[in-house]
């Protein structure tokens, strides 16, 4: 059997004598472990406290300054501060106590449901015949109501108690119109008034009757389960937001209102909070209605049958005495409960009525509609208090509760009952020190040594824990907002009741603690010394998790020769001294032939650099977010050494220098979003070894050394970055090099893009070769003419100039991204063109080398655009296709078509008909004809035909080659001459019918006559074309 395996508590004692909630145990085990409480006291309405003790909050509960025979005695406090331990200890004092000896004393546990507590209530009349069919009633009437449908019963009770409210409301804004709180009861008004409608609607009824409502009745129903959270049968404000997957648009239109703009109405909010006030305000109300005790039961009500109660116990002589171990138990009968409780027993001087004690316990944040009667009664508030003036009380107070129940549990349930019964029996011994400190007997010497190295508290051993090992837990379990706040039941939870169950199989088979016993690391340079021992993982582990716990947590390897022996052994353990830690050597003085070398002391400001950081990286790897401004400079020290480390000559690329931001460090504030291309120094903090936070503590000492290697730790420090620059520099020139390839698929595919656009580009790009000649084609020279703004030519042609201006910038870029360099010179010694890819892409992201130009070049180059602008210019160049091919036929000779329009033009000037309507003379239409010759009208037309044809099949690419490759001014130039000549051919026909018409001589026949071949022939050329 394992060492001082008696001391620690088997399974069964633990679920009987460790128990979170005070009300399940035994008054024996309450008792066995009951410590002084913190206690304060304040009036009513007042903010200020004074500390207060159990004996005078006991005293003043059993006064007999009862002028007026009742009263009210209030315990608030947080939850799990102990304040139903309170009720459970005044009940036990009850029992003993002399002044209470005429007390009928009824406790409500605060588990109980609505049925039990009017059960518990009721049990004085029990042998009253007069009362038994309204007993009957009451008992039916809470019966009756089932988990199944409590719910929806509940709502509609709800809505009724809302409508009861809005009345009342508007009678008392009616009545006082000038309230100081006017706005507030109107909103309030709009609220009772509206909810019926919003709960009733039929899109949203389901949710909040499947949801909403069972939470806030159950309790009433089932009572409080002990392993339930604390959680108020009240109305939070998330009930009323409505969740993704209800649909607030099959609404009504009111519904929809209300919920967009009253409900939302206010920062913060403020509109649920005031809908839930309301709804709060009206749930005893509703859930009384719900059991049916609004209504009298056998011709009396409730309030009367308990006040019948009252006067059965005057005539026995005895006092009613009602301890509520939780408010919130009694929703339902609050109201009822607490009238009856403030009901004077006195009246003229003469008691009517037995004398009524109440003591309640309400939870900080349950909100209370009766608060203002309870505190004008009770006069004052008794408060559990979970702030201690220091942590130190904190400790204190969590060490005695630990070391009570665990000297409760190793008695056991059974023994303790004995012990207490014989304490009562005897009358020689207090209410809570009856029982004695648990020992073996058959204990050995070495067990007792054993124990002794666990520490004691109040003579109780501590094993399984000690000092150390409390102090941790309740700094991992107890501390909210940066402090320590005391709290029994999660003492009893996480503390003690949790460790010892978990871990009882654990310690029988020598494995306790065990190497996952919390996710806290042993500190850096200890967590490294353990590793270096190579003891395998898990016994490094659980001895790494004995020394965070059980030793402090210590800094450095010698510090755990403070650290007892003993626990180690019970723990199955190496001791330090098997770890070679023994006590400090002393100094040895050196031979004195051998000079002493000077020690080098780090500068106070280097020091304070350290340890800060140590401090910082400690807190870090527990759980403590690393702040921004820390993460940069780690950062920082992280990438300085990085860029140091790159060799680029043999990375063959452009150096790129690192920043900052690359670095993602676990738990700390600035990283970038995990879906960029990132540096992960590690994934989590959790760093059993202390590796991660040695290699970060290297980083930032070497950088604030000024990266030079002249300090104490440099040796260690290289080794550690060298080993994480291993890691980070291929990754990172792995990271450049895709990034790299990206943005050069981004470039290649702008640049045929615009290479189409430019004509300088092959009509199909496939394969590598074709690639590279496409993306690194000079851009042509062309000249662009003046064309009327926002014009289709006007629009492409700026495209095309624009093009051409960032063309060589794009193909540099490029070669950066691909080329091979030497050093930090920009010269490219060779591409690598197998990274050269197109993407089938409708946009192309902007790259961040880019200047505005080019950004907007990228996006005039996005499909969309490209086919904004080519659409119209290629519709227009394909209809001029048309017109030319019609003007001139499908098979014509430029030559011929020259040579008979010269001599025309000729003709037409020696017969003195020049059109005198035409805007030229015959020279200047002589240099339009010479320009037309000139012109390659057939090549034009071979280009137009490919754009027609584009055009039809609408293919983009196709449309953007052609349009590329055709000189749009050349085209019009065609097409103007053509215009021209239609419009001098018109004119002179005209000018030939007017003079003949005229009849002003024989000439013009004669011409006509001579010509009229010749006219005839054009006149056939040109019909299509005419009056154009």
């Amino acid at each position: 059997m394992t060492a001082l395996h008696s001391y620690w508590p088997t399974e069964g004692e633990i679920s009987r004598c460790i128990k979170t909630e005070a009300e399940s145990m035994s008054d024996a085990a309450l008792l066995s472990v009951h410590q002084e409480t913190p206690l304060s006291i304040r009036n009513a309405g007042s903010s200020s406290k004074r500390a207060t003790t159990e004996d005078e909050l006991l005293d003043s509960f059993l006064t007999t300054d009862l002028p007026e025979g009742t009263l009210l005695l209030v315990i608030t406090g947080a939850s799990g501060a102990g304040k139903s331990h309170m009720i459970r200890w005044l009940a036990a004092h009850l029992e003993r106590d002399p002044r209470a000896e005429k007390m009928h004393v009824i406790r409500v546990p605060k588990s109980a449901s609505l049925k039990s507590v009017v059960e518990l209530i009721l049990e004085p009349l029990s042998g009253d015949e007069r009362f038994a069919q309204a007993r009957s009633e009451l008992e039916d009437a809470v019966s009756s109501v089932n988990p199944e449908d409590g719910a929806i019963h509940f709502l509609a009770n709800l809505q009724i108690a809302l409508r009861e409210e809005a009345r009342i409301l508007k009678a008392k804004l009616g009545g006082e119109p000038n309230h100081p709180d006017i706005r507030a009861l109107k909103s309030k008004l709009n609220h009772a008034q509206n909810l019926p409608n919003y709960f009733n609607d039929s899109a949203l009824t389901q949710y909040f009757q499947r949801d909403v409502m069972p939470r806030i009745v159950e309790r009433a129903i089932r009572g409080k389960d002990e392993a339930q959270d604390e959680q108020f049968p009240q109305f939070k404000v998330a009930d009323l937001k409505l969740p993704d997957d209800v649909d607030l648009g099959g609404a009504g239109q009111s519904v929809k209102r209300y919920y967009q703009t009253i409900l939302n109405r206010g920062q913060d909010d403020d509109g649920y909070k005031v809908a839930a006030e309301v709804l709060n305000s009206v749930i005893d109300k509703a859930i009384r209605n719900l059991f049916r005790l609004n209504q009298a039961m056998g011709g009396v009500t409730l309030e009367e049958i308990v006040l019948r109660i009252r006067d059965l116990l005057l005539e026995e002589g005895k006092e009613l005495v009602l301890l509520i171990e939780d408010f919130a138990a009694l929703s339902g009968i609050q109201e009822v409960l607490l009238s009856v409780c403030i009901q004077e027993a006195v009246r003229d001087g003469q008691t009517v009525r037995s004398p009524m004690r109440t003591a309640l316990a309400v939870t900080d944040g349950y909100e209370l509609t009766s608060r203002d009667t309870i505190n004008t009664r009770a006069k004052r508030e008794w408060v559990v208090e979970s702030i201690l003036p220091s942590e130190e009380d904190v400790l204190k107070r969590t060490e005695c509760l630990v070391a009570a129940y665990l000297n409760a549990a190793r008695w056991g349930e059974m023994e303790l009952l004995r012990k207490f019964e014989q304490s009562r029996n005897d009358g020689t011994m207090g209410l809570t020190n009856w029982v004695e400190v648990y020992r073996d007997e058959i204990e050995s010497e070495e067990e007792s040594k054993l124990l002794e190295a666990f520490g004691s508290v109040n003579d109780v051993p501590l094993f399984p824990y000690n000092k150390h090992a409390i102090g941790k837990l309740a700094d991992d379990f107890l501390r909210k907002g940066g402090d320590l706040q005391f709290n029994p039941r999660t003492v009893i939870n996480h503390v003690i009741r949790d460790p010892l169950n978990r871990h009882r199989i654990n310690f029988e088979n020598e494995a306790f603690p065990p190497s996952n016993f919390s996710d806290h690391p042993a500190k850096a340079s200890l967590a490294s010394w353990i590793s270096s021992k190579n003891l395998g993982q898990e016994i490094e582990g659980r001895l790494r998790q004995t020394i965070i716990y059980w030793g402090g947590n210590p800094d450095m390897p010698e510090n755990l020769a403070s650290i007892n022996s003993g626990i180690f052994k019970t723990f199955s353990l190496p001791t330090p001294e098997e770890l070679d830690i023994g006590a400090p050597p002393g100094p040895v003085d050196p031979p004195p032939d051998i000079p002493i070398p000077p020690v080098i002391i780090a500068p106070p400001e280097n020091n304070a650099f350290i340890e800060g950081w140590q401090e910082r990286l400690e807190k870090w790897v527990t759980g403590e977010r690393l702040p921004q401004r820390y993460a940069n400079d780690l950062r920082k020290s992280i990438i300085s050494a990085l860029n140091s480390a790159v060799d680029w000559n043999a990375a063959c690329i452009k150096p790129v220098i690192a920043n900052q931001n690359i670095i993602e460090l676990p738990h700390a504030a600035g990283n970038r979003p995990s879906n960029e291309k990132n540096l992960v120094i590690a994934k989590s903090t959790r760093d059993d070894d202390g590796q991660l936070r040695r290699t970060m503590l290297a980083f930032l000492r070497c950088d604030n050394q000024g990266s030079t290697l002249d300090y104490p730790e440099a040796a260690e420090d290289t080794a550690l970055i060298a080993n994480t620059l291993d890691r980070l520099v291929p990754e990172y020139l792995d990271g450049i090099a895709k990034e790299a390839s990206k943005d050069a698929s981004i470039l290649a595919t702008a640049l045929v893009r615009q290479g189409r656009v430019l004509g300088v580009v092959p009509k199909k790009v496939a394969g590598r070769p074709s690639i590279v000649e496409a993306v690194f084609s000079p851009a042509p020279e062309f000249v662009s003419s003046t064309h009327p703004p926002d014009s289709p030519e006007k629009r492409w042609l700026d495209l095309k100039t624009e093009a051409a201006s960032v063309r060589k910038a794009l193909q540099d870029l490029l070669a950066t991204k691909i080329g091979a360099f030497q050093g930090t010179g920009s010269t490219v010694y060779a591409i690598d063109i197998a990274r050269l890819k197109l993407i089938e892409e409708e946009t192309l992201p902007p790259l961040k080398e880019l200047d505005p130009d080019q950004r907007a070049h990228f996006r005039n180059i996005t499909k969309n655009q490209l086919q904004s602008r080519s659409n119209s210019i290629a519709r227009n160049l394909s209809d001029l296709n048309t017109l030319i091919r019609s003007a001139l036929g499908e098979e014509f000779d430029k030559q011929v078509i020259v040579n008979e329009v010269r001599q025309l033009i000729d003709l037409a000037e020696e017969a003195g008909v020049w059109p005198p309507q035409f805007p030229h003379q015959k020279q200047a239409l002589l240099n339009r004809l010479d320009e037309f010759r000139d012109s390659p009208v057939s090549d034009a037309l071979d280009k137009l035909e490919h754009i027609t044809t584009a055009v039809s099949i609408e293919n983009l690419d196709d449309v953007i080659y052609a349009l590329g490759k055709i000189d749009i001014d050349e085209t019009h130039r065609i097409n103007k001459f053509i215009e021209l000549l239609n419009l001098f051919m018109k004119e002179l026909g005209a000018e030939i019918n007017s003079r003949e018409q005229a009849d002003q001589g024989m000439s013009i026949a004669d011409l006509v006559a001579k010509n009229q071949t010749v006219l005839d022939e054009l006149k056939s050329i040109f019909a299509s074309s005419n009056g154009s």
